[in-house]
């Protein structure tokens, strides 16, 4: 079994364990429920039997019952299969004669449902495993129809810097930052020639992308130094970036300033997934526990601690993944690092939904 395999699984298994871990109270009393009215038609020697062929999770499903679903409990004798359509025909009388309480809301309509994933777990499970897939995977093999287009622009005008960033976005977008720094190089010192900032603050914004990427940190620090002021709507990712640099070249100061700068303004959500973007860089010029304080002090809830606490966590074993699929891991110690790690995200993320459970019930009223 592949890791990609094995974490498209899990991810599933962990979904499904999640919702019903937070459901199994109320699905062990529906089930109860259903026992008791087997047993109460003297059912009671078949009754669990019954319940597991047929799939029953509720009274309510006796209801839905067909004559063809009686297939399915063959095992029983007739006598008892006589009790059973009895009992069949009483749930669906009291089925037609039961109507909707008027008054129900649609918030005490979803309360029953099982509770779902919040949005913060859903997004940190699925980036940690598309993080592991692409680390499996690599670049992508050969040229996608969009780099080869833009390929064939640019052997065609050779010295356009705009379509050296077209061509290096491609490259992006098949995960082939090699390429994409190659091709970008050629017109570092040629920017001036873009028309709008905008332009040229993408173009050496991605090419410092790659630059670090590739761990080519010096590098990196030469090309945001010839960037311009960055446009409003590009100014976090424009100092998370920097910090990265900045710290990976072991400028304390500069990377403690550029966090600053890049959470000022957010909230605890985004300043958490800043910090948790910029932690393995921070850690070596000894600022993770700094700026974790720094982050800690937009928390409002036990809930948003906890996070906190699971971005690190997620964080630390992202970084020990890809050391290790760098330092050629076996496929099957991978698979048990995979296991364990997603054994532990979901602890994490059950964890917070008793938080939210807990919230919720807080802001009830009396």
């Amino acid at each position: 079994i592949s890791a990609t395999g094995c974490t498209a699984s899990l991810l599933s298994g962990a979904h499904q364990w999640y919702r019903w871990t937070a459901m199994e109270p109320e699905l062990r009393q529906r089930r109860g429920g259903a026992l008791a009215l087997l047993e109460e038609a003297d059912l009671g020697d078949e009754a669990q039997r019954i319940i597991d062929e047929l799939g029953i999770t509720a009274p309510s499903d006796l209801q839905l019952l067909e004559e063809e679903d009686l297939k399915a409990v063959s095992f029983l004798k007739p006598v008892q299969l006589k009790k059973l359509r009895k009992l069949m025909a009483e749930q669906q009388s009291k089925l037609a004669h039961t109507r909707k309480p008027a008054g129900r809301s649609a918030a005490q309509e979803e309360e029953e449902q099982p509770p779902e994933m919040s949005d913060f777990a859903k997004q940190q499970l699925n980036d940690f495993v598309q993080m592991m897939q692409r680390a499996k995977m690599g670049p992508k093999p050969g040229l996608s129809n969009e780099a080869k287009h833009c390929k064939l622009a640019l052997e065609d005008d050779p010295y356009n810097v705009q379509k050296m960033g077209a061509l290096g976005q491609a490259y992006v977008a098949d995960e082939q930052w090699q390429q994409c720094m190659n091709v970008m190089l050629r017109g570092w010192k040629r920017v001036s020639e873009l028309k709008t900032p905008e332009e040229r603050f993408s173009y050496l914004f991605l090419l410092a992308q790659a630059s670090l990427n590739l761990k080519k940190y010096r590098q990196a620090l030469a090309v945001i130094s010839d960037m311009e002021e960055p446009p409003a709507a590009e100014r976090t990712r424009y100092h998370t970036m920097c910090c990265q640099v900045y710290c990976f070249n072991s400028d304390m100061q500069k990377g403690l300033k550029a966090f600053h700068s890049a959470i000022e303004g957010h909230d605890f959500t985004m300043a958490c997934a800043i910090w948790g973007t910029a932690l393995e860089a921070l850690k070596k010029v000894g600022l993770a526990d700094a700026t974790r304080t720094k982050v800690e002090a937009k928390a409002e809830t036990e809930e948003d601690r906890v996070k906190l606490e699971a971005v690190e966590k997620i964080a630390n074993l992202r970084e020990t993944y890809l050391l290790e699929s760098q330092a050629g891991m076996k496929p099957r110690a991978k698979a048990g690092l995979v296991a364990c790690i997603m054994l532990f995200l979901c602890i994490i993320f059950y964890l917070l939904y008793s938080l939210e459970q807990n919230s919720l019930k807080n802001l009830k009223p009396k």
